[in-house]
């Protein structure tokens, strides 16, 4: 009998009921209608969030890369840990919600620590590949990597605290406008080698067609504050003067790991100590969303909007801050984009096109040629008309439409008080 021949989904309800039944385990949650059924649960006395799957192969291969570059520093590991409670604490370490997965974030570190000066760790699918490398085919991806560990590799000296620090500084000035994390080769990836749009790309080791990455700007964001807020002179300054030296003093490896710890447990005590500088908790600044963001999954879900057809002087106010309401314009039809607010809100990454004609922008990708004013598309060459009814074709299977845009003096139609739907 083969994995094949297994009911998948009854495997994992069956692994769900055990940990159920287990009393160190809590919220236990079969997921059975995913492409790869999965249960996930909690140890709370452990502080450990984990999950079982069935049947997915490619997944043996991305844990056993990842266990072979923890093999080749013992640094890795810990790292690996501690970007991971970091990002949980400042509210961008779940997938559920729209962030990152623990997995994309260890990629980033990787990334990251491929790119050190010197480097922590290797390439394992670049670096010892020659002409007579055969591919390793799973579920149609190649998943070659170098398997043998070389001790004492790294010439890297770099602290724990060091190592962390830095990693926030690099993708604090990273390019992520044109540029895509991975850890594959050492050539820069393009977005447009990939013809990736999203804001934030990672690209998974093995699955080269699977963006890891997020749209949500405000991961950026928190990577640039954090690194602040790790750099800040007060946090530093009483730090210094708790070891009883002066706040010029320039600090040991073993005192800059105990800084970083001492700002990580700033972060994880956050709910209840101010910083040093009275301005608040770290978790307030490190982490900051709007508070409607936070709100907003308790909300009740927001009615469909009578189909009308709009002017743009109507069409501005429904910009998710004037009207509950998140509409705008594509190639003539107003679209209802509210149930995708973590994308058009005005925090989002794509809250200016809210209230907007976004056919010029969208085609351009570029959210600079927005216009003010009525918008006939002239000037846009054929490939970027092909962009805007490719996106077109999308919203109509994801958002109601809720009508025309017009101008000031065109007919209206009577939709006789239907509702904005889904076009089918």
């Amino acid at each position: 009998m083969s994995f094949q021949d297994v009911d998948g989904v009854r495997i994992v309800q069956q692994i769900a009921d055990c940990l159920q039944q287990m009393e160190s385990v809590e919220k236990v949650y079969a997921i059975t209608g995913a492409k790869v059924p999965i249960v996930k649960f909690v140890c709370p006395g452990l502080g450990i969030d984990g999950d079982i799957s069935y049947y997915n192969v490619l997944a043996l291969s991305n844990t056993e890369l990842l266990k072979t570059y923890c093999a080749w520093d013992k640094r890795v590991a810990p790292l690996g840990v501690w970007i991971k409670r970091w990002a949980k604490m400042c509210d961008i370490g779940d997938a559920s919600h729209g962030s990152l997965s623990s997995y994309a974030y260890i990629i980033l570190l990787l990334h990251y620590l491929q790119n050190c000066d010197p480097p922590l760790v290797p390439r394992l699918q670049e670096d010892f590949r020659s002409a007579d490398t055969q591919p390793e085919i799973i579920e149609n991806c190649d998943v070659y990597f170098h398997k043998d560990v070389i001790e004492g590799w790294s010439k890297n000296k770099q602290t724990l605290g060091e190592l962390f620090i830095g990693f926030l500084d690099y993708y604090a000035r990273f390019d992520f406008g044109t540029q895509v994390v991975q850890m594959r080769r050492k050539k820069p990836l393009l977005k447009t080698e990939k013809e990736w749009n999203r804001s934030l790309c990672i690209e998974d080791p093995f699955d080269l067609r699977h963006n890891l990455g997020a749209v949500f700007v405000f991961i950026v964001r928190n990577i640039h504050n954090s690194r602040k807020r790790f750099m800040l002179s007060e946090c530093r300054k009483t730090f210094l003067e708790g070891h009883s030296l002066a706040f010029e003093k320039q600090m040991s490896p073993s005192l800059c790991d105990d800084y970083a710890s001492y700002v990580i447990f700033l972060v994880v005590d956050a709910g209840a100590t101010g910083l040093p500088d009275g301005s608040g908790t770290i978790r307030s600044t490190v982490s900051h969303m709007p508070l409607y963001r936070t709100f907003r999954r308790f909300m009740p879900k927001v009615p469909p909007l009578p189909k009308q057809d709009m002017t743009l002087d109507e069409l501005r106010k429904y910009d998710g801050v004037q009207d509950e309401h998140i509409l705008f314009a594509l190639n003539g039809t107003i679209y209802d984009v509210t149930r995708g607010s973590s994308f058009y809100d005005p925090s989002g990454p794509y809250g200016a096109l809210a209230g907007r004609d976004a056919t010029r922008a969208l085609s351009t990708m570029n959210v600079r040629n927005l216009r003010d004013e009525w918008d006939d598309h002239d000037g846009l060459t054929a490939d970027e008309k092909e962009t805007a009814n490719e996106w077109e074709a999308s919203f109509k299977c994801k958002y109601p439409t809720v009508g025309r845009l017009i101008k000031e003096d065109e007919v209206r139609v009577d939709y006789g008080g239907a509702l904005s739907s889904t076009q089918a």
